[in-house]
This record gives C-alpha cells, sequence and structure tokens, in this order.
C-alpha cells in the first residue's frame, strides 16, 4: 500500500498514519530524491521506481525477483531473498 507523502503504513490499524504514530524501527524508508531510483519492495517480485518525485509500484516479468543489487529483474537463484516475501504462487510453479 501507498500512503500520501508525509504518512506512513501503520500495520496495527492497517491505515495510512503519521509518523508519530507508527513504529518504524524495523522499516525501510526511502524518498525519490531523483527519477529512474528503483527500490525493492516488500514481495520478492516487486519494486518501486521515483518518477516525478513519486514511488510508482510496478512488477517483475513471471519467474523474475528484483534484484535490489543490481537494479534490475533478475533470475530468483541470483537474488537475496532473506529481504522480501517469496511467493507461494512461485513456489508451486516453479519448483
Amino acid at each position: 500500500m501507498l500512503c500520501a507523502p508525509g504518512t506512513y503504513f501503520n500495520p496495527q490499524t492497517s491505515r495510512c498514519d503519521f509518523p508519530e504514530n507508527v513504529d518504524t524501527s524495523n522499516c525501510r524508508v526511502w524518498t525519490c530524491e531523483a527519477d529512474g531510483i528503483t527500490y525493492a519492495g516488500a514481495e520478492c517480485n516487486e519494486y518501486y521506481e521515483c518518477e516525478h518525485g513519486e514511488p510508482v509500484q510496478k512488477f517483475c516479468a513471471d519467474g523474475l525477483y528484483y534484484n535490489a543489487d543490481t537494479g534490475f529483474c533478475d533470475f530468483p537463484s541470483h537474488v537475496d531473498t532473506t529481504t522480501c516475501n517469496v511467493s507461494a504462487f512461485w513456489d508451486e510453479k516453479y519448483d
């Protein structure tokens, strides 16, 4: 879920909230300082690309995961999946 600028997703209320009401100690907080910058999403095949100062959610093609080291979609064997959610769809379709 993307929240409005200046707010964060609050997992306790399942809504966007003000920063002072959200525990961000385990969050990856980033800002779009320039167009074209990419950031990993929570799902392994998800990433965000900065466009006009705003993050735009994007997904890799089927069977690929976003590789934060290269900034591109890649084969799962080349991606550190310890910081993202591996889809059950992947497990069923590609194992």
